[in-house]
């Protein structure tokens, strides 16, 4: 029942709003102020009768834009940080340019699916542009329960929409590239190289023979490993605006995990560090803690991984460089030291190759193409080199001898794994406990799922099935060794030459190319 008041000679009139709060008018539906208490009264009526049929729009909602309530919406969300920063992000990429300028009640259910079908004519994926509209469902169905707007214009009703854009979401989910064991050593060897740190072998491993997330790698600490042999999975480490913050794991998955004793090892004997986060930070934002896995000095960042690591690792080519192929020194060693890149030859045309040079991180001096011959000297007679033969050395004898490329050692690493991201690791532990046949419960117990089965609510995980899992794992593990240790005997990476040590005789086969551009002065061969 609404009630009226008179205030400054002016009747106004109040009614309750679905969300238990009020609204109020002054002015009837063409503008004009109330003549008298009755009228404010039927027009309140009129509202609460609008209310109960559905149809009810708040009078001031004509002029409130798309943009003002979402501010105002997400200022007052609860959620994990994680969570509002996906929807910040959806927001301001997708959802803002479309609707924001918009009045609340003037988006239809007809400009949303046109806009959901441009996001992906864009060339966004369609789990991109579903993930999208339900941001902006939810915005809007908080308006519709706070009464500006009678229905929600975003929401989908079930079995709407083309069947053949669900098929290929599904499609694309079962398309997702995940690594066997062996791919997942070889690719992890190749990142150890390429980084120059021997701890991010191991955490490629410990990602695809645990499922840990990647925010749950980057949070775990000496403490995270217990001497039973398990690993506790409680805390994620998250970017949120270029700081780094500690929480608990999605949807609140702690957990305890536990590890074949050659992983349990592999992690123990790394040495933690402490990164530079500012120490006088605020919780929950890293104060500078001791973690196992750490780039130069900061926490890994997802992206920067992979476009640095990961995908030259995976691929064989730099994406980020042109494709520039990844090449290497393998005189001495496989796969090879992964060396500066450069552009592939153009068939045709003469090809004048840059000096061989290792990545930045390993390169010693300063020589290059353009420094003197007394310079060379020096680096030459550094390096160990006699100096009586070095004198006798003319420039282009101490070029050939230390700057350009061997044609019998340099190679370019062969692709393994296309598209793998470090989330298809997390799809490969998945994958090789279905192939493994290991009960569904410790499945979900170890990937940090929630089952709401009855089975599940019955089930429970045992000794007996954890033992099975650990066989499982390090059967895997010593078939894909055994893979690794027929290409070579040896590995620049110490933790992985450690594990080799002791495996028969090998028999090379390529996992990298020699097709390198050819030199006017030497043709490379295999």
């Amino acid at each position: 029942m609404p009630f009226t008041e008179e205030r400054n000679g002016r009747w106004r009139v109040r009614w309750r709003l679905p969300a238990g709060n009020y609204a109020s008018a002054t002015y009837d539906e063409y503008g004009a102020p109330f003549p008298d208490e009755e009228s404010a009264r039927a027009y309140g009526l009129n509202m609460e009768a609008d209310i109960r049929r559905g149809i009810y729009k708040d009078p001031r909602a004509e002029q409130l834009t798309f943009r003002e309530y979402a501010e105002d919406w997400y200022r007052n969300l609860d959620l994990e940080r994680s969570t509002t920063q996906s929807y910040r992000r959806m927001l301001r990429g997708h959802i803002m340019a479309a609707f924001g300028h918009l009045a609340l009640v003037n988006i239809t259910p007809d400009i949303v699916n046109r806009w959901e079908r441009s996001v992906v004519a864009a060339g966004y994926a369609i789990s991109t542009a579903r993930t999208a509209r339900a941001v902006l469902s939810s915005v809007l169905d908080d308006a519709r329960r706070a009464g500006r707007i009678a229905s929600n214009p975003a929401e989908k009703p079930r079995g709407k929409g083309r069947k053949a854009d669900r098929r290929i979401e599904v499609f694309e989910q079962a398309a997702k590239v995940w690594p066997s064991p062996f791919e997942a050593i070889l690719i992890g060897e190749r990142i150890a190289l390429l980084s120059g740190r021997e701890r991010d072998f191991v955490m490629v491993l410990l990602a695809a023979w645990t499922g840990l997330r990647w925010s749950e790698l980057l949070a775990l600490t000496p403490s995270s490993l217990d001497e039973r042999g398990r690993l506790k999975v409680h805390w994620k480490l998250y970017e949120d605006d270029g700081r780094w913050y500690w929480g608990r794991p999605k949807d609140g998955s702690m957990r305890i995990i536990d590890l074949p004793e050659w992983l349990w090892e592999m992690v123990r004997a790394i040495r933690p560090r402490r990164c530079g986060c500012p120490k006088d930070a605020a919780a929950p934002f890293c104060q500078g803690r001791e973690v196992l896995f750490l780039g130069e000095r900061t926490h890994h960042r997802r992206s920067a991984f992979s476009r640095l690591y990961l995908r030259p690792a995976a691929e064989g080519v730099y994406p980020t460089k042109g494709n520039a192929p990844v090449l290497a020194d393998a005189a001495t060693s496989w796969p090879g030291e992964p060396l500066a890149s450069w552009p592939a030859a153009v068939p045709g045309v003469a090809y004048e190759p840059p000096l061989l040079r290792r990545i930045a991180r390993q390169t010693p001096g300063q020589v290059n193409a353009r420094s003197q011959r007394a310079e060379l000297v020096a680096y030459a007679i550094e390096q160990g080199a006699d100096e009586q033969l070095v004198a006798r050395m003319s420039r282009e004898a101490l070029m050939d001898a230390y700057l350009r490329p061997r044609a019998d050692g340099l190679v370019s690493w062969l692709p393994i794994l296309p598209d793998l991201t470090m989330h298809g690791l997390r799809h490969a532990h998945q994958t090789w406990m279905d192939d493994g046949a290991i009960k569904t419960a410790l499945k979900v117990e170890r990937m940090g799922h929630t089952d709401y089965t009855i089975s599940a609510r019955y089930g429970h995980v045992t000794d007996t099935m954890r033992g099975e899992l650990l066989d499982l794992l390090t059967a895997l593990r010593d078939e894909a060794l055994r893979r690794r240790w027929e290409l070579s005997p040896r590995s620049s990476v110490r933790v992985l030459d450690d594990a080799l040590a002791g495996i028969g005789s090998p028999v090379v086969a390529p996992l990298f190319s020699q097709n390198s551009p050819k030199t006017q002065r030497a043709r490379l061969t295999g």
